[in-house]
């Protein structure tokens, strides 16, 4: 029912801004959307904010108001280099500085174009391809305990204090010396709220928590962009110098080496560049590939000089086994490009089926007339696909090094390493009996050994598994598996194995560890569960 929207706040980020007026804009919307947006001309965001509004309703207009299902994408066409964000940085740092924004003709045509592409190559969704993308995206997403441990880790490098805020899941964020650019716009007395996600705000303002402003800083925010900014300044010139770090939840001591390379491609507006960063660990067992989860388990560690330098052999072989994960990651962007492309063909090729079998009806001058358009949009399309199965990689470059030390003692681990590979075989046997296509995840580090999913309903499940020797004991998860654990809630799932070596039984299936047993723990930490709750668990099958 609602119909009109008040921007007391104009968002640095014009796909925050769509998805406002997309709130309105939307099926079902039986009245006239109106959208005021309220600026502080006399000031320089303002003067751009003012300037890039106006020029936006102007285009808006001649299209009665399609534009805004269609703002980033407008944006981008008509000037592939503008960033909002830059521009209003650049605008409060250089006073009087002619910025120059997108014009109303530009972002006319750029916006037509779309309009006229959404409208030949509209199909009907593939529901099923639509709920397996779903499910993969849920688990590749960034939560909000991610994100929170990711702002304790960005406050403690610059000295910021944070302090718990006037509802469950805000904080206030307080710097001594001053906060950045991109905070100060919401700060009042020197601190400012910040919450993970959105979903903590909403909870607070329906129990009518006085927030004032909050910065949610969820991983397509402006402001989440610009602390990994930050993190990547602090960083950089420690790795590059090489460091030393501990990991808790490992025995032995490794190598560890960080590369980056970027993946160009063409996403149908422009080209694009996605940086591609890649995570490589050294042992004594050789040189492979692992998540970048598996961080989460280190810790830093001061030491008086230098730690020692890679062998030669050892960057070797790491950079080997980074240019073989780029490679491969670079065929399989190209084969889900590919098999998008070919899909995109059949469909251009089924409407053009029908386009022609409908102009056939016609008058012959304007049968022709049609199918000439038809031939028009069909080689331009086919041209820009072209375009989009082109997948390419730039050179790897090592970014820098870290030598790590062991954090955990044997006997502090919470499972038998050599039982291990017979639970992870008992618990992959019972999981495909029970119709689940199961990926075997234990070398990536991304905090569970196995993704199983079900053949017949789509249900996943990330599997830790934990085994014993003989008796089941004490089980410990490492602060990558608590933190997944916390993050995909009835998604993850805790097996435990006892008598690997006689007569191996899966004693505990656990779903969702992190309720069941965290009682309200909420931190991202190496977390024991006790063996009287895993009996408990036992005595309740």
């Amino acid at each position: 029912s609602a119909h009109v929207m008040l921007d007391w706040y104009i968002p640095w980020s014009l796909v925050r801004l769509a998805q406002r007026m997309g709130r309105l804009h939307r099926i079902g919307q039986k009245n006239d959307v109106y959208v005021y947006h309220l600026v502080a001309p006399a000031t320089r965001e303002g003067r751009v904010q003012a300037r890039m509004l106006e020029n936006l309703e102007a285009a808006a207009e001649s299209l009665g108001g399609r534009i805004f299902d269609l703002l980033d994408a407008t944006v981008a066409r008509s000037a592939p280099s503008f960033d909002f964000a830059r521009v209003l940085s650049q605008a409060q740092v250089t006073p009087g500085a002619d910025i120059a924004v997108p014009e109303v003709e530009s972002l006319k045509r750029a916006a037509e174009q779309l309009v006229e592409e959404d409208k030949h190559l509209r199909v009907r969704v593939d529901q099923a391809a639509a709920e397996s993308r779903f499910q993969a995206d849920r688990l590749e997403s960034l939560n909000p305990v991610i994100v929170d441990a990711f702002l304790d880790a960005v406050a403690a490098a610059e000295g910021w204090k944070l302090e718990p805020g006037p509802a469950a899941r805000i904080r206030r964020l307080t710097g001594a010396r001053g906060l950045p650019l991109f905070f100060e716009h919401s700060a009042s007395h020197g601190h400012v709220l910040v919450a993970a996600d959105g979903q903590s705000v909403q909870e607070a303002q329906a129990a009518d928590a006085m927030l004032g402003d909050v910065v949610v800083l969820g991983p397509a925010e402006d402001a989440f962009r610009r602390l990994v900014d930050i993190a990547l300044r602090e960083g950089r010139p420690e790795l590059l110098r090489g460091c030393e770090l501990v990991d808790t939840g490992s025995i032995a001591s490794y190598a560890l080496f960080v590369y980056e390379a970027e993946i160009r491609m063409h996403d149908g507006v422009r080209q694009v560049s996605r940086p591609t960063p890649i995570l490589v660990r050294w042992s004594g067992a050789g040189a492979f590939n692992v998540s970048w989860e598996s961080l989460m388990s280190l810790q830093a560690r001061r030491v008086s000089g230098a730690p020692s330098r890679p062998t030669p052999a050892q960057l070797a072989e790491a950079e080997t086994v980074a240019k073989a994960t780029l490679n491969t990651e670079v065929t399989r962007q190209k084969d889900e490009q590919l098999g998008w492309i070919e899909k995109a063909k059949r469909q251009l090729r089924d409407f053009e089926d029908r386009y022609i079998l409908e102009a056939n009806a016609l008058p012959s001058a304007e049968r022709q007339a049609r199918i000439a358009t038809m031939d028009v949009h069909r080689k331009a399309r086919l041209k820009q696909l072209v375009e989009i199965g082109s997948v390419q990689a730039t050179a790897i470059r090592l970014v820098g090094w870290a030598q790590v030390k062991a954090g955990v003692s044997l006997k502090d681990l919470g499972y038998s390493p050599d039982s291990e590979k017979v639970a992870v075989g008992k618990v992959i046997a019972e999981l495909e009996s029970l119709e689940f296509a199961v990926d075997d995840r234990q070398t990536s580090g991304v905090g569970y050994d196995l993704l199983a999913r079900n053949r017949r309903n789509g249900e996943q499940r990330c599997v830790e598994v934990k085994g014993f020797t003989e008796d089941m004991g004490p089980v410990w998860l490492e602060q990558s598996e608590w933190a997944q654990a916390m993050q995909r809630g009835d998604d993850y799932w805790l097996y435990v194995v006892d008598h690997c070596k006689t007569n191996p039984t899966v004693c505990v299936r656990v779903q969702n560890p992190a309720k069941v047993f965290g009682g309200g723990a909420n931190s991202i930490q190496r977390f024991q569960i006790k063996l009287a709750q895993l009996r408990e668990r036992e005595a309740r099958k």
